[in-house]
């Protein structure tokens, strides 16, 4: 007798609809840039950043900069260097000086430094301890106000120029109002006791560290320029912190995008010509090389109901 099997029908295992945030079906923009369109950005921002990197190039090239390396001076107290001028500057010419090798970024320097007290507080003789490690330490500390590496170890030389003409030195003067930024400037307030003056431009400049060990900070400002001549700068070496490093006077000016960057000018113009050889790439993928068009069926999908038709 032959076996009966009995088949039970089970119903069918209701499935979710899916989910459309998860299957990335969300209304969503999505632009499908075509080949010529794509050449067209290409070309329109090479050329665009050709004509902003190359004149940015050239001018920082040829930026006339005043460097008067004064490194050598070791211990003398005072020295005059000479410097010309060869065409008459109507920007303003700004004073700088470069420390290289200085690391003002040390982890030790950057800590010991209370911005409340810069700010018009009144530290305690602990929070005096905990703003300056040396004290910790056991060392003696002259300067408690304001307190800390950073200030201690504030750049002091100091820059007096004149003007020759015929043998005769005029002096000439700079300012330091407007070398500042504005949120630096409201972060100093004076108050009692205070070992020097913690308003003044310089000072402010110095505390604010500088990322990498060598650096620039402004020192001051001719407003109305420099004219075509010879000029002198007695330097007065005030600054001997622990360590060798290199002092440079700088006097610059700023062009149309700033101070001197080859960098910039460099990358842009790099960047530009990346641009148009992927235009050109594009162009001739498109244009020159013929592709066949049913390379890619077998990736296309076919709903059900296509099949049936």
């Amino acid at each position: 007798m032959p076996e009966t099997i009995s088949v039970v029908d089970h119903p069918a295992p209701k499935t979710k609809p899916p989910n459309r945030l998860s299957q990335e079906l969300l209304p969503a923009l999505r632009p499908y840039c075509q080949s010529p369109m794509l050449i067209i950005v290409y070309i329109v921002l090479g050329v665009v950043l050709l004509a902003l990197g190359l004149p940015i190039l050239i001018q920082s090239l040829n930026y006339g900069e005043v460097l008067i390396d004064y490194t050598s001076m070791g211990s003398t107290p005072q020295k005059t260097e000479t410097f010309k001028i060869t065409k008459t500057i109507k920007k303003p010419v700004i004073i700088q000086y470069q420390l290289d090798g200085f690391m003002q970024n040390n982890r030790r320097i950057l800590t010991s430094v209370d911005w409340s007290q810069l700010a018009g507080s009144t530290l305690t003789e602990s929070e005096i301890k905990s703003c300056d490690p040396r004290i910790g330490e056991g060392g003696t500390v002259l300067v408690k106000n304001p307190c800390g590496l950073l200030a201690d170890l504030r750049f002091n030389d100091t820059f007096s120029f004149s003007k020759v003409d015929s043998g005769v030195s005029s002096p000439i003067t700079y300012s330091t109002n407007g070398i500042n930024w504005g949120s630096d400037k409201s972060m100093f307030k004076p108050q009692a006791g205070n070992a020097y003056d913690i308003t003044d431009p310089q000072f402010i400049n110095w505390m604010r560290p500088a990322a990498l060990p060598n650096f620039r900070k402004t020192y001051g400002v001719f407003p109305n320029g420099l004219t075509a001549g010879t000029y002198e700068v007695e330097i007065n070496n005030n600054y001997h912190p622990a360590g060798s490093f290199g002092r440079t006077l700088v006097l610059t000016y700023k062009a149309w995008f700033g101070a001197k960057n080859v960098a910039l000018g460099l990358i842009m113009v790099i960047s530009a010509a990346v641009l148009v050889l992927f235009a050109i790439f594009v162009a001739i993928d498109t244009f020159l090389i013929k592709h066949d068009s049913t390379q890619y069926v077998s990736y296309v999908y076919f709903d059900e109901t296509d099949k049936k038709d």
